[in-house]
């Protein structure tokens, strides 16, 4: 069974999903982040956080008003009996539920100088990482994994019951409906094309169940559920990264308090007092990145003003109270 889009196909292979994308996979890929204490811990340690759609900035991803469920319901309500509402409810929750508890999508981009990511995801204050995109998916060790782009159009739904697999086992009857689940975290409104997102899913057991937006639970289950995220913070080859790339307002007051200059080549920069996650930063960038820090800015380029990465930084020094670095243009 295939469900074909405009930058991809998706097919039932082997009883999980299989994907052919219709354009050449970058050889590049960016993640943003912001400096606190979860993308700091994972960054030191090599992971990225495989997130449950439900967790997404968008109320549609994995929304099942993406399927057309009025037929399918009517007929497996006259087949089986059951009340439709109870139905309607089991399929555009449990469904979901149970598809995303095992697995979970890490949301990348093909640029660094995406100008509304740097405001919209680091405050213009973070990071963004760039992945040498072959190794990097490769390091990713789960049960199945696809990379795949987004399509951006006005949503449309698709026909339901045109893309599950009845499985019938005696009297029961359930619904494989891995190829609808797919749909709804592979196409997004075009409000969202300025992303220009390729999606990494994973399958991966115990990555932990997340309930639906509407399921009304519970603080003990919400607790829980919370504690499990971790569970979805995945390691992967740290020679895969090629870059670490700090935002145009990285080095401002709000994180600094003073500014000592070296040389013509050297500053010293003294961290604010609650800056400790700033600093493992660049603990880590010391150990590990330190001939890949560079830094965007934005600059003039036939009298347009254009971003661009102006700068390579290098840790030469590093306590607790300051760093410093050595720079250059690049």
């Amino acid at each position: 069974m295939n469900l074909p889009l405009d930058r991809k196909s998706f097919t039932l292979y082997n009883n999980d999903l299989a994907v052919e994308v219709h354009e050449p996979l970058p050889d590049k890929l960016y993640k943003y982040f912001s400096i606190n204490k979860n993308s700091i811990n994972n960054f030191i340690t090599s992971k990225v956080h495989f997130s449950n759609p439900f967790k997404l900035n968008d109320i549609m991803e994995g929304s099942s008003q993406l399927w057309n469920l009025e037929s399918f319901i009517d007929e497996y309500t006259l087949e089986t009996g059951n009340d439709w509402q109870y139905m309607f409810d089991y399929i555009s929750k449990n469904i979901p539920e149970d598809f995303f508890a095992h697995r979970g999508v890490l949301c990348l981009t093909d640029s660094f100088d995406n100008n509304l990511f740097w405001p919209h995801y680091t405050s213009e204050l973070g990071f963004c990482v760039e992945f040498k995109q072959e190794m990097f998916f490769d390091s990713i060790v789960c049960d199945n994994k696809l990379l795949y782009p987004i399509d951006y159009k006005p949503l449309e739904r698709i026909e339901f019951k045109k893309f599950i697999v009845r499985i019938l086992n005696g009297s029961k009857m359930t619904v494989e409906a891995l190829l609808p689940m797919i749909y709804s975290i592979s196409v997004k409104d075009v409000i969202w094309n300025y992303e220009r997102e390729w999606r990494l899913m994973i399958k991966k057991n115990d990555l932990g169940k997340v309930s639906h937006p509407l399921r009304i639970i519970d603080e003990k289950q919400n607790t829980t559920e919370i504690d499990n995220l971790q569970n979805r913070n995945i390691f992967f080859d740290k020679d895969s990264i090629q870059k670490v790339i700090v935002s145009t307002l990285f080095f401002s007051n709000s994180r600094f308090s003073k500014i000592e200059v070296i040389n013509n080549f050297s500053k010293k920069y003294y961290f604010k007092s609650d800056s400790l996650y700033l600093f493992l930063f660049f603990l880590e960038i010391a150990k590990n990145y330190n001939d890949r820090l560079f830094q965007i800015d934005r600059d003039v380029k036939n009298n347009i003003i254009v971003s661009k990465l102006n700068y390579k930084h290098e840790v030469i020094d590093i306590t607790e109270k300051y760093v410093t670095l050595k720079s250059h243009l690049v």
